[in-house]
């Protein structure tokens, strides 16, 4: 609530508008406190303008002098001393101004003794220009704090776009360098397999470039990807490789960041049992119930207490706090004899926001 005001109020904030208003609130509200006292209503309405005039003259200069000076809060001693000093030579300026001319013209109330009128003027105005110093020093603090708020708000936005930026770049090379590894070792042995090896990694840099300036996309795109990525993964180890997919339309729909699947399946990969004569099997399940996404891949084997979890995995929960701060469980962890790797996403992640 704060914010949408904020942002509705401050940009069209300007000195002159609140100034203008102000003295012209203050001046009505006296004029009409004051109808008994005047001589004439003419009298009354004339000593409003001068009174207005003057005021908005003397509040001008005033914002110079605290304009130049660089004190910022009102409750340093030098400001209070300033506004106090200022603020009485300003009222006292526009109380005898005000007090000639009324005596001049006739204006004054003859049963008021007049040095009394001039104190009451003076002490009047006075309170009313210590206010105004106040209030200056006070919105000046108040614009300026929603100023750095806003300053604030912008850097960590660069800052988290960039920092997104770097994340995938992360992830990027890593799997292009586990590619051509697998693609050097078929070459020789399997020239045809190799070539289609070359093919599926042109298909999933094809997607990289499609989505490197995108944040996110459906979970559908990322699940076509890693089907690249599978078959390339497949071509290098054939039949010791099975993989499975499994996703409900919910889940496929959803919208996720780029590349969150991708360490997942690569960690199942790396880390799966390949010293006995059974497949790996990887197994890649997405659903969906209400607002909360579930993604789960499981590889037979048994995760080690000393694993290193590598780049890619700590490029990803280093993702998650990012995108769903707050709203991201990851689980690593042995299942009835195999890993399972769960992540559960709760809303849309920030960059959908």
């Amino acid at each position: 609530m704060n914010s949408l005001l904020g942002q509705k109020l401050f940009p069209t904030l300007s000195f002159w508008r609140v100034n203008l208003f102000s003295w012209l609130l203050v001046g009505t509200i006296s004029f009409l406190a004051k109808l008994y006292y005047y001589p004439t209503l003419v009298a009354g309405f004339c000593l409003f303008l001068l009174h207005f005039i003057l005021a908005l003259s003397l509040s001008s200069l005033l914002r110079e002098v605290y304009r130049r000076t660089s004190l910022k809060d009102f409750f340093e001693p030098k400001t209070m001393l300033l506004v106090l000093a200022s603020s009485l030579v300003a009222a006292f300026v526009q109380a005898e101004i005000v007090q000639r001319i009324a005596i001049h013209l006739g204006w004054n109330n003859p049963q008021v003794p007049t040095r009394f009128i001039l104190i009451y003027r003076l002490e009047l105005i006075w309170g009313l220009y210590m206010a105004w110093g106040i209030g200056y020093y006070g919105l000046k603090a108040k614009i300026r704090a929603y100023r750095e708020m806003q300053r604030r708000r912008e850097t960590r936005a660069e800052a988290r776009n960039l920092e997104l930026q770097l994340l995938r770049n992360r992830i990027d090379p890593h799997f292009l360098f586990n590619s051509l590894n697998g693609i050097a070792a078929e070459i020789a042995p399997h020239p045809k397999a190799a070539a289609e090896l070359i093919r599926n990694v042109s298909d999933y840099l094809r997607f990289l470039l499609d989505h490197r300036e995108i944040d996110d996309a459906p979970l559908a795109a990322e699940i076509d990807a890693m089907t690249s990525y599978l078959k390339i993964e497949k071509a290098r180890f054939g039949d010791r490789l099975q993989t499975s997919m499994d996703s409900t339309r919910a889940a496929r729909r959803t919208r996720v960041p780029n590349f969150l699947l991708q360490p997942l399946v690569e960690n199942a990969i790396k880390h799966a049992d390949w010293s006995t004569a059974s497949p790996v099997r990887i197994h890649i399940r997405a659903s969906k119930e209400d607002d909360t996404l579930t993604l789960l891949v499981t590889n037979n084997g048994t995760l080690k207490d000393d694993l290193d979890q590598g780049i890619g995995l700590s490029t990803l929960r280093r993702l998650l706090e990012l995108q769903y701060p707050g709203r991201n469980r990851f689980t690593l962890a042995n299942h009835h004899g195999t890993v399972r790797a769960e992540l559960i996403l709760e809303g849309t992640p920030c960059s959908a926001s």
